[in-house]
């Protein structure tokens, strides 16, 4: 029964092993999946700013012609446009770089350029029950202890009985040839060399061992979720007045937006606007990829 019960718990270990194994990989495979997700944004913010630009620098070019603006204030435009285009294209090879490495991480040999979908994480309501890192150690509390009581059986006296029966295997005259035999050992280990108390005594340190590693593996759980909801909380602020922001930028775009078709502001004063405006839209977005990273460590912690 004691080996029985060994064996139960060594296949409880495995099942345990798997699932935070399995738990692993799905951590693993979100996060590969938000960077994804972040740098293909960050190439389509970069794209949609392209085409702001694009259309103030159709309508420059008219009126460089009427003599409202030099040509070189086109010539500026045209950079900025380029700069866009420029940040447009390393997001773009960021973002396959990083749907290459989603793509080896889950065992993927497409190597097409796909796109892929929006991904919106929810924060989990916090478990109720022990954390399930803490089952390994249980079970190999358990399997310390099947251990010793194994190891313990060898002091046990040992009884055994054998009989058989059947033909002698030595040749002997006359007809008692057949016949049958029975019989019973006895066994009791009386010195070991202090072995037994060793192995009593190393147990002991392992369990030991085991639970203070429990409680600091408990702790460390604890300090972060702690500082995951901490920090959902900051970015969850900064987000707010990143909107506000952003808001009033575009007013004040729609603004210059006249004024620059009036030629009443210079373009150097609109290229230093569209900079700012995506300065603020890059920091946004930052913060928004940010929780999402933080919201998919809760939930691997919380678990």
């Amino acid at each position: 029964e004691t080996f029985r019960d060994k064996t139960e718990i060594q296949k409880k270990i495995s099942v345990n092993n798997i699932e935070l194994t399995e738990h692993e990989l799905e951590n693993a495979v979100r996060h590969q999946y938000l960077l994804c997700l972040k740098s293909s944004r960050q190439a389509e913010n970069n794209l949609e700013l392209m085409h702001e630009v694009d259309a103030e620098v159709g309508l420059m070019e008219k009126l460089v012609q009427n003599a409202i603006y030099k040509q070189s204030d086109l010539k500026l435009l045209r950079i900025t446009r380029q700069n866009y285009e420029q940040a447009y294209e390393t997001y773009l090879a960021e973002y396959h770089d990083n749907l290459y490495n989603l793509n080896h991480l889950c065992g993927i040999e497409e190597g097409a350029d796909v796109e892929i979908e929006p991904l919106e994480l929810r924060l989990n309501p916090e478990s109720q029950i022990p954390s399930r890192f803490m089952t390994s150690f249980y079970l190999d509390s358990l399997l310390i202890v099947a251990d010793r009581k194994i190891n313990e059986l060898k002091y046990l006296p040992q009884v055994s009985v054998f009989a058989n029966a059947g033909q002698n295997a030595v040749y002997l005259p006359g007809l008692n040839r057949f016949g049958f035999s029975t019989g019973a050992t006895f066994s009791l280990t009386l010195y070991d060399g202090k072995q037994r108390k060793t192995e009593q005594h190393k147990s002991e340190i392992n369990l030991e061992t085991l639970q203070f590693n429990k409680r600091q593996n408990l702790t460390s759980v604890g300090i972060q979720k702690k500082f995951t909801l901490d920090k959902l909380q900051s970015l969850d602020k900064r987000i707010l007045l990143s909107d506000n922001q952003l808001r009033e930028y575009a007013d004040l775009l729609d603004m210059y937006k006249k004024l620059l078709g009036q030629g009443e502001i210079s373009v150097m004063e609109y290229s230093f606007l569209m900079k700012d405006i995506s300065e603020k839209k890059q920091e946004k977005l930052l913060f928004e990829m940010e929780k999402q990273l933080v919201i998919n460590a809760w939930n691997y912690w919380n678990y």
